[in-house]
């Protein structure tokens, strides 16, 4: 019996794309995997763009091909849920933009062969927004600062994990992990394949700053507690500043030295940056709060609209 092979590809309103990765992968396993049994299956987040009808076409034309529609965009959960309701042996996750090349499923799939686990691919390069990934750099060297699990530089989530890994995180509790973090700390046998990340090949991308601010703080709220801990030594060390600030007061108040002007402009900087300090405070706390109220809920991670091909 032929090993099978799983490919997620997640969409947006990509009605541009969907039809050219689709016949890219099944160019890949015709010609290149034929030896494996495959199946390639999108989870779309509700597209207002014809996105869908192009996968219908597809479904309809190739029974290898399966879809999943939300009601709504779900972001993130549309992937998870995917991962829950692939039947290969192993499966690869990619974007469905081309800027995860298809031609790395090849190679990953020739480490998998070789006995690793989990096969990832790591941007060496991008041709996108050279800010942004000079941002996504310092994310990574700021998660392996305050964490004590080592995150992994310039790793999205594409890659290939083996049906073993793939039901440690089909266990997890939680309702969204952060697979980045989940590869990071209990994945072995790691394999790292760098690829230099094209610019998407047409179509705009849906992830804005607010939905890559989510994932940054998802990964840091999951896997550590520095901020917390931060927070509270800046707690301490306001309170012994804000104490001799008083002591100094009092003193220069016995001394009948006054420095109405000056202490009072100074007296204004410091409660402005305290309340700064303060307010930043509250929100690391709030996001805190926030990941524990979403796994208290317990709530579907999505609403599925439509099935096709199962």
């Amino acid at each position: 019996m032929l090993k099978k092979i799983s490919v997620i590809l997640q969409t947006y309103n990509e009605v541009e794309n969907v039809i050219p990765i689709y016949e890219e992968i099944k160019k890949i396993f015709d010609n290149r995997l034929n030896e494996y049994d495959y199946e390639i299956l999108f989870t779309d987040n509700h597209s207002e763009d014809g996105t869908i009808d192009k996968i219908k076409e597809i479904c309809r034309k190739d029974n290898c091909v399966k879809a999943i529609i939300n009601a709504k965009n779900f972001r993130g959960g549309s992937g998870t849920n995917a991962l829950c309701n692939v039947s290969g042996d192993c499966v690869i996750l990619m974007a469905s933009d081309f800027q995860d090349p298809p031609e790395c499923i090849y190679k990953f799939v020739k480490e998998w062969e070789k006995g690793y686990k989990i096969v990832i691919g790591i941007k060496k390069k991008s041709e996108t927004s050279k800010v942004m990934h000079f941002i996504r750099g310092c994310y990574y060297k700021l998660m392996n600062k305050i964490t004590s699990v080592e995150q992994i530089e310039h790793f999205t989530g594409f890659g290939l994990y083996d049906r073993e890994f793939l039901n440690i995180i089909n266990e997890n509790n939680g309702p969204l992990p952060y697979i980045r973090g989940f590869v990071a700390k209990y994945g072995y046998k790691i394999k790292k394949i760098d690829f230099i990340q094209p610019n998407r090949k047409s179509g705009v991308s849906s992830n804005k700053f607010f939905s890559l601010f989510d994932i940054a703080m998802r990964g840091i709220t999951t896997y550590s507690k520095t901020p917390v801990r931060f927070m509270e030594l800046i707690g301490v060390i306001l309170s012994i500043g804000s104490f001799l600030l008083g002591v100094i007061g009092v003193v220069l108040y016995f001394f009948n030295i006054f420095l109405m002007n000056i202490f009072t402009y100074l007296l204004l900087m410091i409660i402005l940056f305290f309340q700064g300090i303060c307010l930043f405070c509250i929100g690391m706390i709030g996001e805190y709060i926030l990941c524990i109220n979403i796994r208290q809920m317990n709530q579907p991670i999505v609403i599925e609209e439509e099935r096709i091909n199962f």
